[in-house]
Order: C-alpha cells, then sequence, then structure tokens
C-alpha cells in the first residue's frame, strides 16, 4: 500500500480523536483492516473511499495522494471528446468514453455525473436497453443524490431520476425525486402542485353528485395525459440544451405552452360543472 496513505490515515484517525476500533465501527468493517491500511498491509476496498473521505473530512483524491490537477486535465480531455463526439450524433461513442473515464476514475462525481446523462440521453433516444440502462442510471444517480455536494449535480441526477421514473410508468418515485430538485426548478414544483390540486377539486366535484366514476376517470385521464405531454416536453428541452442557462430557457417554452394546457383543462372542468348542474337539477326535477 502507499505509505503516504497509510500515514495520512493514521494522521486522520489519531487528530479525530478516535480509535482504530471507532473508526471501523463506523465503516462497518473489523479493527484489524483498519490496523492493516495503517501499516501499509492493505487497501481500503474502493467503494469505502468516499465515506471514508467523508467522515475526515478530506477529499478521496487527498486519500489517494493523487495530482488534482493531472485529474482535472485529464476530465477537461474527456469533456472536449464528449463535447465533439455529441455534435457527430455519436451517443454509443460518448457512452464508451464516460465508461472509459469512470474505469479510470471512478470517484469522480463529475464521470459519474456525465455517464448517467450519456445514458439517459441514450434510452430517451431509443428505450431498446432501457431496462439495463435504466438500473445505471438510477445507481448513478442515487449515488449523486446521497453523496455529491455540488448542488447543480445533485438537481441533475434528481431531475433525471424523476424523468426516468415518468418513462418507466413509476409515477410515486417520479414525485419522489420531483420534491428533491433545487430551488431554480420551483415553477416545476408549483406546476405539479398546481395540476395535483385540479384533479382533487374535480374529484370532490363529481363525487360530490354520486356522479358515474366513469366521468372522474375521463378527467383524470385527460389531466395525466396533458402532465406527461408536459414532462416529455420538459425532457426534450433539458436533453438539447447546454449548461443550466439552457435548461431554464428551455423549460420556461415548455411551462408557457403548459399555461395553454391548463386553460383547456379548465374549460373541460367547466364542461364537468354544467353537467354536475344539469344532473342535480335533472335529480331534484325526479324528487
Amino acid at each position: 500500500m502507499n505509505i503516504e496513505m497509510a500515514s495520512l490515515l493514521r494522521e486522520l484517525r489519531r487528530k479525530k480523536g478516535v480509535t482504530q476500533e471507532e473508526l471501523a465501527q463506523q465503516l462497518c468493517i473489523t479493527a484489524q483492516s483498519v490496523g492493516k491500511w495503517e501499516r501499509g498491509e492493505g487497501y481500503p476496498d474502493i467503494t469505502l473511499l468516499p465515506s471514508i473521505a467523508l467522515y475526515f473530512g478530506v477529499t478521496t483524491d487527498e486519500l489517494l495522494g493523487v495530482d488534482r490537477a493531472k485529474i482535472d486535465e485529464a476530465l477537461a480531455k474527456y469533456n472536449a471528446e464528449s463535447n465533439r463526439l455529441r455534435h457527430l450524433g455519436e451517443v454509443e461513442k460518448v457512452i464508451e468514453l464516460w465508461e472509459e473515464a469512470h474505469r479510470h476514475f471512478p470517484c469522480e462525481d463529475e464521470v459519474k455525473y456525465h455517464l448517467m446523462y450519456a445514458l439517459y440521453i441514450r434510452i430517451s433516444i431509443n428505450s431498446d436497453r432501457l431496462e439495463e440502462y435504466s438500473k445505471r442510471i438510477i445507481e448513478l444517480g442515487e449515488y449523486l443524490l446521497e453523496n455529491s455536494t455540488d448542488i447543480n449535480r445533485h438537481n441533475g441526477a434528481a431531475q433525471v431520476l424523476c424523468l426516468l421514473s415518468n418513462q418507466l410508468g413509476d409515477s410515486k418515485s417520479a414525485l419522489k425525486y420531483a420534491n428533491l430538485v433545487g430551488s431554480y426548478y420551483t415553477t416545476r414544483d408549483e406546476l405539479l402542485a398546481n395540476v395535483e390540486e385540479a384533479i382533487g377539486k374535480a374529484q370532490s366535484a363529481i363525487i360530490g353528485t354520486d356522479a358515474d366514476s366513469d366521468s372522474l376517470a375521463g378527467i383524470r385521464d385527460y389531466l395525466e395525459k396533458t402532465i406527461n405531454a408536459a414532462l416529455e416536453g420538459i425532457d426534450d428541452a433539458i436533453s438539447g440544451t447546454n449548461g443550466i442557462a439552457s435548461e431554464l430557457a428551455g423549460i420556461s417554452d415548455v411551462l408557457n405552452g403548459f399555461t395553454s394546457k391548463l386553460d383547456t383543462i379548465t374549460g373541460a372542468l367547466d364542461e364537468e360543472t354544467g353537467w354536475i348542474a344539469e344532473a342535480i337539477e335533472k335529480a331534484q326535477g325526479d324528487i
């Protein structure tokens, strides 16, 4: 094992004032394993590095003794090549590129983020490998939500997982991830809240008159189709953008269009209100 890493782990543990047993308990491993690390007789499992770094308040690069400047230089090259391939429409090659980067830099959140997006764009274009890629996207996205301290990556991961869940027909998970998106997506949250409120009002109005359940199902189906169309529009706007500013501009256009859709919904609800009034009047006449 790298002697510098062994010394660093020992120094970090002592500085924090914890024993080998306490560190081992925190990482769910044995104290003997920690002892071997500090003696330079073994390496921590790569999956433990983020937890160790978080516990001691350092970066994984610092643990590994890696030159940050060299990593940044390598990632800049990967980004440049990724942009070139995307402009050529080489989606599969973009995935291969970030898979390669992930093998070289498995602890880099930036790499995980780009790989997640590359996989999502692929299934957005062609869903023939939806099941396979969905598992990877969820794995990468969940990792970023749990570990990334970068707000843009955190929000991006929540956004992708929300759209993916919607594509998979998992509305419960889609709403869960939507609620994890940061403040600059507030308009999206307000939109979802307004739509849910409209559904609730329609349900209450119809149930209140003991109307046929088919009417409720019809309105819910209409609203759900409208929501799905809006989400697909947001997906298209995001996948074709470059940077947060462009994403927001694309989403703004979609939301403007959705305002018109809500007007249509309002009209549909007005029609239902008229139908309800007629039903009540007819019922009173029968009495």
